[in-house]
């Protein structure tokens, strides 16, 4: 981890990871430790509907997932890559952390819609961020 400066992944993984590398046993103390151990690092983790956590410079942030009615949920295979996609992609242009993950958030909610890994178009995306404006 000392080679990272975003790590990215759902509760499940940061669990998994966590016990590999045997810092912990329990998700809830990873975040401390590995935030005390590599401070620069900026960890973000999914979880499903619940708030993304962002911890960065040691601060843990719990950040809303827009709500999606389950009868409009078709398929989350790929959420999790149009999540990362989007987030890395917004900070290649330049964007904040914050706006990259709302980007991520959207490209990924626009990929649970739909039955197979279909992200949004280009003028979809256009249209969110200068929604976002």
């Amino acid at each position: 981890m000392s080679h990272c400066d975003i790590l990215i992944g759902n509760s499940d993984e940061f669990l998994h990871l966590s016990k590999k590398i045997h810092i912990i046993e329990h998700l809830g103390e990873f975040s401390e430790k590995v935030s005390r151990k590599y401070p620069e690092l900026t960890i973000i983790i999914t979880n499903g509907s619940d708030p993304i956590k962002l911890i960065t410079n040691a601060e843990t942030k719990l950040i809303p997932v827009p709500s999606i009615p389950p009868d409009l949920i078709i398929d989350t295979n790929g959420a999790g890559d149009a999540f990362v996609g989007g987030i890395l992609a917004s900070l290649h242009q330049g964007n904040s952390l914050n706006g990259a993950i709302e980007l991520g958030t959207f490209m990924a909610s626009c990929v649970i819609k739909q039955s197979g890994i279909n992200p949004p178009s280009l003028e979809e995306i256009n249209e969110f961020i200068d929604n976002k404006n």
